[in-house]
């Protein structure tokens, strides 16, 4: 069975993020470690659980905030409707 981390925190990167939600992207587990990619059409929970990362999650569908994580870096294409406009908005620190 695979470690249990919670919401693990990430670095987006790639080309998918820019374009909207065409393409991959690369998540990087600051926490857990490992980078794996996101094909288009994927979820990160769908692949990060293919490879033992097990992230807390209730409805999949992006409205109950259950897997809600940091973002270490990047501009993720935010596709819930739990956060607020300002929420989704890049943070520092």
């Amino acid at each position: 069975m695979g470690a249990r981390c919670g919401a693990p925190r990430v670095l987006f990167r790639g080309s998918g993020l820019l374009a909207g939600p065409k393409g991959s992207f690369v998540v990087k587990l600051a926490r857990h470690g490992g980078e794996f990619e996101i094909a288009e059409g994927r979820t990160i929970i769908e692949v990060l659980a293919e490879h033992g990362v097990m992230v807390d999650t209730s409805c999949e569908q992006g409205v109950c905030g259950t897997c809600l994580t940091g973002v270490l870096e990047g501009v993720p294409d935010h596709r819930d409707v739990f956060l607020t406009d300002a929420e989704n908005a890049p943070t520092t620190g």
